[in-house]
């Protein structure tokens, strides 16, 4: 693996570590000297600009989503009559950070090792929580939450807000992740126990809601939930009354409102600035478009500083924007509430979007979730096969078993398609599969004629062989069954010389009765195996898979190989690799076996010429 590549797979991680660093030092300036340090913002640029970049690359959605946000910003901006200002800008550019790094996180999430990000990340929690503990314990002032004489240590958050923002996601990020097993980990205890240190309301507030969501997911009672929630009121009660009565927050509240001190005077910033502003200062188009002229007149209420930048239409558009990339994780109801708590805590603290490093920690809570198998698809002859190519399916197989997930594989040739036209047990189990690729250039060939253009074609004999590649790699296990005897051992006794002994879980040769199915699988499913190659003729492959797909849950991928067994012991050659790109492998096959072939490849292939023109004229 090389320097580039490893970087791609370890991005998030790389600019996680780099702006935790870069934080600590500019904390550390600040505390000696006054000043942040300015290496912090030219990181965060570049990371940006990094991301923008690679992005524009790949992604047309995204270019033509920022560009047109980028014109609603420029003529809300040139809209008043301060025109635009650098502050502004780089205001809006943060904006166009958080939506950035949402869609990089979906777009690496696919196929990079999360795993290695998590632990880095635990690793950096855990060493901020003890030295927020040890600052408590020793006064260390440096590490202090506050200046002044407010009560709080954050360790090497650089203010307030990102501690609050970071803390509240980290809780999230550890309840999604272990889930029922929470309480088991030392960790959260530690977490807990910081957040009380940091001193922040808002964290305070998290703590209410994560132990009412706790209730609702752990006992699922709600006779229960209502108890707890009761308890918790009144606890929470009391924490408001030590909180806010003995402290400034009482002095705020008595000679403002309960309001005021709730929100930290944002309330009153919205009342006396912004909305003034907006009276004062927009016509018709920063309505539209939106336009301020000093940043220092928001109301830092996250979602109404978002319309005061971008108006309506780029306030719609930069919320539509962070959605997209979202509902592409698979929701449950911790997702759910967690999502509805954060945004309420957005709208009602403010100043998500003008902290970045704020966005990483969300990113990083999301990526505890698990991406939607959204896999481009085209239908034709009565199947819907995945517009994947070769490197695109390797990364969904090597996703799934990352995941503990289970991925069923098949692919289909023109053979197979005209058996699937009559043939109802083999059509079910074909399209039942999660990815089907098309094996024979034939398909690909038609998917052209149709209008409907494969990618390339996944020829099944290669994806095995890269897959065992990548089992050998990454110490999975393989399961071969199918083929003879002496044919499926050989190629077993290949592996283990080509690899290592400990890639094969087991084997067994494809001739069995319908009786001895259940107790094939149940041997396959207890092997402790990864992968399971299956080179049994169609359609008894496909109904055999179809048909124990409970028993065979346990494996992250199962795969039909028909012959590919024959051709890795040598007793089948393979066709050259000119015939091969040039659709003509089948002709290679059949002149080896004409009397076993024939029928196969001559009728089946005429029957599915016509099949095409068929759909072609239908269409």
């Amino acid at each position: 693996m090389n320097l580039t590549t490893t970087i791609k797979k370890n991005f998030l991680s790389i600019v996680f570590i780099t702006f935790v660093l870069t934080e600590l030092i500019s904390k550390i300036q600040f505390f000696s000297i006054g000043e942040y340090f300015i290496g912090t913002k030219i990181i965060k640029s570049f990371f940006f600009l990094l991301m923008v970049f690679e992005l524009i690359k790949s992604s047309k959605l995204f270019t033509i989503g920022i560009s047109i946000l980028s014109l609603f910003f420029f003529v809300g901006q040139f809209s008043i009559n301060s025109g635009l200002n650098y502050q502004i800008l780089i205001t809006f550019s943060k904006h166009l950070f958080l939506i950035t790094l949402i869609i990089h996180l979906v777009k690496i999430s696919i196929h990079n090792n999360l795993k290695v990000l998590h632990n880095i990340y635990e690793v950096i929690i855990l060493l901020n929580s003890l030295l927020i503990i040890i600052s408590y314990l020793f006064e260390i002032n440096l590490f202090e939450t506050y200046k002044g004489s407010r009560f709080g240590y954050s360790g090497f958050f650089i203010n307030s807000t990102t501690a609050s923002y970071a803390t509240i996601l980290t809780i999230g990020y550890f309840l999604n992740k272990y889930k029922k097993t929470i309480f088991k980990q030392p960790i959260f205890y530690i977490l807990l126990i910081c957040s009380a240190i940091i001193g922040t309301k808002v964290i305070y507030l998290t703590l209410f809601i994560v132990l009412v969501i706790c209730s609702y997911m752990f006992f699922k009672k709600r006779t229960f939930v209502v108890f707890t929630a009761i308890v918790l009121i009144l606890a929470f009660s009391s924490l408001y009354y030590t909180f806010f009565v003995n402290t400034i927050f009482n002095d705020i509240r008595k000679e403002h409102s309960l309001l005021s001190s709730l929100t930290s005077f944002r309330y009153n910033l919205l009342i006396n600035d912004t909305l003034p502003y907006i009276k004062e200062n927009w016509n018709f188009k920063n309505y539209l478009f939106g336009g301020i002229s000093n940043f220092k007149l928001r109301s830092e209420f996250g979602f109404v500083d978002v319309f005061l930048l971008l108006g309506f239409f780029g306030g719609m558009l930069f919320n539509y924007l962070i959605y997209l990339p979202i509902r592409n994780f698979k929701t449950n109801n911790f997702l759910t509430y967690t999502l509805a708590y954060l945004i309420f805590i957005f709208f009602l603290s403010g100043n998500f979007t003008n902290y970045a490093t704020a966005h990483i920690y969300l990113v990083i809570f999301l990526t505890t979730f698990n991406i939607k198998n959204k896999l481009p698809k085209i239908t034709i002859f009565n199947t819907t096969i995945d517009n994947l190519s070769m490197q695109e399916t390797l990364q969904k197989v090597k996703q799934a078993i990352s995941n503990k997930a289970q991925l069923h594989h098949v692919v289909v040739n023109a053979g197979k398609v005209v058996a699937m036209q009559d043939d109802k047990e083999l059509r079910e189990s074909v399209n039942s599969c999660d990815i089907i690729n098309a094996d024979g250039q034939a398909v690909v060939w038609a998917s052209k004629l149709l209008g409907k253009p494969l990618k390339e074609r996944v020829a099944g004999i290669d994806l095995m062989e890269n897959l065992v590649k990548l089992a050998a790699q990454n110490n999975y296990k393989i399961y071969l069954l199918g083929a003879k005897e002496d044919v499926v051992s050989k190629v077993v006794d290949l592996y283990k010389n080509k690899y290592s002994k400990n890639l094969i879980a087991g084997y067994r040769n494809g001739y069995f009765s319908k009786e001895e199915e259940q107790t094939i699988a149940q041997d396959i499913a207890n092997s402790g195996a990864q992968l399971l190659f299956v080179a049994i003729s169609s359609p008894k492959k496909e109904n055999f898979l179809y048909q124990q797909r409970t028993t065979l849950k346990s494996l992250n991928f199962i795969m039909g190989v028909g012959g590919s067994f024959d051709v890795i012991a040598g007793k089948t050659k393979r066709a050259p690799v000119w015939m091969q790109k040039s659709g003509l492998e089948w002709f290679y096959r059949f002149m080896q076996e004409p009397k076993r072939m024939w029928k196969r490849y001559l009728i089946g292939n005429t029957k599915f010429i016509f099949l095409t023109i068929k759909q072609f004229f239908k269409n």
